[in-house]
């Protein structure tokens, strides 16, 4: 990065744009990384910018940071000053959905550079104790300092990364109605009561189905989740109670192997009693969708646990 047409300078100790000040060495700003006197560009045939005089030796990525930091402290000043949200969407790392919320929702007020001991993130949210509830970290080039990425994953607080390649991303910070960070460690799933890891989401499902032996209509129950769908052998006594107030029949499988007798829970045609495997399930794989769900609980992968 050579070339930095920044339209940010500082007077007075507060970021001004290039557009709200006058053009050329009157301006009275400064850069906000290396306090040298700027000159507002302001001519026709490039975007409007600040620039040093002839021989500064600003770098070009601390500057940026510097501009990217202060841009997004200042707007989360005027947004808790106001009450008006700030709409965050990111795509989770963890659970690989979508997830939107509130940045300053448990915050009450707003930090930069604040230290907190082993480290000093770019911008910390606090709450009414001073408690930090989510560190925000401006990254050009370099990975936030390993310290950072540390005291938020002990201590379980959100770690939001804004990468900057450039001015159009300090456009963003300050325009853009939704904020979307280049990373974000946060999901919103919750966590399991016994180890702590995200939970996973298992769904309930009545689909409609046809039997394999008389071809009719059916209704047939099935549990995505962790990676697979699973038949009614696997829901408990409530989710098949569900299942059959939805319209669907299961009844008990039961066979003989070598090994003894087996028995399973199945989804069975209501007209013929045929009993419908869950492998067979897969070919309704494209009935599964929000509309068909009916119940969801969920499961740790880890060690075993979930909640409701």
């Amino acid at each position: 990065m050579t070339t930095l047409l920044i339209p940010w300078g500082e007077r007075a100790g507060q970021l001004v744009h290039v557009d709200a000040v006058a053009s050329g060495s009157g301006c009275g700003c400064v850069c906000p990384s290396c306090g040298d006197p700027l000159v507002a560009k302001k001519g026709e045939s490039r975007i409007h910018h600040f620039a040093h005089y002839r021989g500064a030796t600003c770098n070009p990525e601390t500057l940026l940071h510097q501009v990217g930091k202060r841009l997004l402290f200042e707007r989360i000043v005027a947004s808790l000053g106001s009450g008006v949200a700030i709409p965050i969407r990111w795509t989770c790392e963890h659970c690989h959905e979508e997830h939107e919320g509130n940045l300053i929702k448990k915050a009450t007020g707003v930090v930069l550079e604040k230290s907190l001991g082993p480290c000093r993130p770019d911008v910390t949210l606090i709450d009414g104790n001073g408690s930090p509830v989510a560190l925000l970290e401006i990254v050009v080039s370099h990975r936030p300092d390993p310290t950072v990425l540390a005291y938020a994953a002990e201590r379980r607080i959100p770690l939001a990364e804004f990468h900057m390649a450039g001015t159009g991303d300090l456009d963003h910070i300050t325009e853009s109605e939704v904020l979307i960070p280049t990373k974000m460690d946060l999901c919103m799933r919750p966590r399991c009561p016994k180890c702590g890891k995200y939970l996973q989401k298992a769904s309930l499902h009545v689909i409609g189905a046809r039997c394999w032996k008389c071809d009719r209509a059916m209704k047939a129950a099935l549990l995505t989740g962790l990676g697979g769908v699973r038949g009614p052998e696997a829901l408990t006594e409530q989710e098949r109670a569900v299942a059959r107030e939805n319209g669907v029949v299961l009844r008990l499988e039961r066979g003989n192997t070598r090994r003894g007798q087996w028995k399973r829970m199945t989804n069975a045609c209501g007209h013929c009693g045929a009993f419908t495997s869950t492998h067979y399930l897969h070919n309704f794989w494209h009935e599964i969708g929000p509309s068909t769900e009916r119940m969801v609980r969920w499961l740790c992968s880890d060690c075993g646990g979930g909640m409701r």
